[in-house]
Order: C-alpha cells, then structure tokens, then sequence
C-alpha cells in the first residue's frame, strides 16, 4: 500500500488504456484516511473499469497487492518494448485484484490484449469478465510511464535546459 503525504498531494488520477474502437481499460486508485494522527492517505484499492463499443461495466473497490502499480507498470512496459510479446512475456496477474492481461497477438504498431477480470473475489468457482482489444504500443508505454510517475519511480518533471526552445 502506498502512503501519501500531503507533500505529494494525491490527485484523482484515472489510468486508461485505450484500445481502437472505442474500448479501454479504467484503473481508478482510491484514496483511503490513514491513522487519524497524521494527514497521510492510503491508496491500496482501485476500481476497475471495461469499455466496449457495446457496453461499460466497473469492478469497484478491488484491493490489490503491495506491488501492483510496480508490476503492471514493468508488465507493460515488457509487453510494449518486446517484439513478440504474445511469445516472450508471460501474461500480468494480480490475484488479489482479480485482474489479468495477456497479449493475443501483435505487430510492429499495435498489441491485441486480452484482460480477465474476475467477477465476484468470493465466489466459488470464479468466474471471469474477458474483454480483448487492440491497442497501439504507444498507448501501452505511455500507461506504463504512468503509472511509474504515479508509484514515484519516474519523474515527470523535464529540465529546460535538456529541451531547448
């Protein structure tokens, strides 16, 4: 779990993968009060969100594991960078979530995904929601660099002089 102090200041921040068509993954973090000494803020739960062209359906207030951000950031990261990451990235799974991404199939410019989520964390057997789309690397870097300026692990901050006019 993360903890923020009121030096980083949380933000309501909504991580999207956009695929083509018009479907996308949502990861909404969501902020929780720490001890009541301090004015820290936990973020540990997220909600989860799918978009197809014919419908929208969200997974809300999921707990995920301590590394989830740090994971799925390398994950992607993997999965954008590799050539044939279908073949040479083992699928992301965060089981406490109950999130999955696979990549299907892929070419020089786009990914196809596949995510899993399962419906109900307490149910037995799970069942799952699939959701497979097409998306570009770009979109999976860029979500990638997200959520490591997010977890801390990458600034977003550009120095002028590095970036002349």
């Amino acid at each position: 779990m993360r903890i923020y102090t009121p030096l980083h200041g949380v933000k309501r921040t909504v991580f999207r993968l956009p695929g083509f068509g018009g479907a996308a993954l949502f990861l909404l973090p969501i902020a929780a009060p720490g001890s009541p000494d301090t004015e820290e803020i936990l973020v540990g739960n997220y909600d989860i969100g799918l978009l197809s062209p014919d419908r929208k359906v969200d997974y809300l207030a999921r707990t995920a594991s301590p590394t989830f951000i740090s994971d799925l950031a390398e994950y992607l990261w993997a999965a954008g960078s590799e050539i044939h990451p279908e073949k040479n990235v083992p699928d992301f799974q965060d089981t406490e979530l109950g999130l999955g991404i696979g990549v299907v199939s892929s070419t020089d410019f786009v990914l196809e995904l596949q995510i899993t989520v399962v419906k109900d964390l307490g149910e037995i057997p799970l069942e799952f929601d699939l959701l497979n789309f097409e998306t570009s690397r770009v979109a999976v870097l860029a979500m990638s660099r997200s959520l490591r300026v997010f977890d801390g692990d990458y600034s977003d901050d550009f120095d002028d002089e590095e970036f002349p006019e």
